[in-house]
């Protein structure tokens, strides 16, 4: 299928060297299986720019879905899924669509809040200020307000990228990045956050840090006055109809224990949407489809970008006039196999 303007210029960003959205090498990923390529939303999102892209094309496919999804409550998983859950209801409400979001915490014995400093010892940073947030937006109306109001306060001040302590940081610090692009004439600035529990799977340069930081860096830490606690974080009431923000699907458990978390902690929850940026469109460990075991549950599935189109589409195009296309034939050639194996229908 052809990519329409959004979708190409979505992808086009993802495959971006300096950006890293859509990265090839030697990855296995959560499901365990080997993979020659890496979908990251985290890097999608680590400056001003990919997060203004990642929130239209987002908002996008919300509305397009509203009639037969229309969510009450935007559930980010923890922890893509945060930031992304936040930019796609603040995008909304810029339309007059103002939804609830939250996210969950993954940890579910508590957590020990890492500070900046301790992070980034060492490194040649340079922290110039710190900016303490007394709630976190958890709707979009508000996700608006404070994304406005702070964008503009900052949007003076001279500094390189924003340090987002989590959790209660990453939505704040978000909201400020797109602010800034959206509203102060594309002032680009990185947004970074910190893992509370180091990663062990797929891209390991990310294991503690999400984002980029250089050194020579003039930084701003934003952080929340009181960290928030699990397992829900936001206002998920009794028979919201829930939709999920979600980054990327290859077998769809995580998006099956997201909701079986949710449905525990509150009572007679409703499946909507699940909004994906990308689907690996592959089988699950059972050899089934996915979106079908999604179907079942009474989600439905919707993608901003499919792997097969974005292969195809950039093996044929460059990103820029003159380029060689960013899918080189060995790549093809190995999504190719992967996808004889583990591929769904839908490939």
């Amino acid at each position: 299928m052809l990519l329409n303007p959004i979708q190409f210029k979505y992808a086009a960003l993802a495959l971006r060297p300096d950006i890293r959205g859509l990265d090839f090498g030697e990855y296995t990923l959560k499901s365990g299986r080997p993979s020659s390529y890496f979908w990251n939303a985290g890097n999608l999102m680590k400056t001003g720019e990919g997060a203004s892209l990642s929130a239209k094309i987002y908002a996008e496919i919300v509305m397009k879905s509203i009639e037969s999804d229309d969510p009450d409550f935007l559930m980010g998983p923890a922890m893509k899924g945060i930031a992304i859950a936040a930019i796609t209801a603040d995008e909304l409400a810029e339309s007059g669509i103002y939804k609830r979001f939250g996210f969950d915490i993954k940890e579910t014995e508590g957590y020990e809040v890492i500070e900046w400093p301790d992070i980034l010892e060492g490194r040649d940073v340079h922290i110039e200020d710190e900016f303490v947030v007394g709630e976190i937006p958890t709707n979009g109306r508000d996700a608006n307000d404070f994304g406005s109001d702070v964008g503009d306060k900052l949007a003076g001040k001279k500094f390189d990228v924003i340090l987002a302590q989590s959790y209660g940081g990453i939505v704040p610090a978000v909201l400020i990045a797109k602010h800034l692009y959206d509203w102060h004439n594309g002032k680009n600035k990185r947004c970074v956050y910190n893992r509370v529990t180091a990663k062990d799977y797929a891209d390991l340069r990310e294991k503690l840090i999400v984002g980029d930081v250089k050194d020579g860096d003039i930084a701003i830490v934003i952080k929340s006055r009181e960290e928030p606690e699990g397992p829900i974080v936001g206002d998920l009431r009794e028979g919201d109809r829930i939709s999920l923000t979600e980054d990327v699907m290859t077998t769809a458990k995580t998006k099956i224990d997201t909701w079986d978390k949710l449905c525990d902690f509150r009572r007679k929850l409703r499946p909507g949407g699940i909004y994906l940026g990308f689907n690996r469109q592959e089988i699950t460990p059972e050899g089934e489809d996915p979106v079908k075991v999604l179907n079942g549950i009474g989600f439905n599935v919707y993608s901003a970008l499919e792997a097969r189109d974005v292969m195809t589409t950039f093996h044929r195009i460059p990103l820029e006039e003159g380029g060689e296309p960013p899918v080189s034939d060995e790549v093809m050639k190995s999504f190719i196999e992967h996808s004889a194996k583990f591929g769904s229908e839908r490939t």
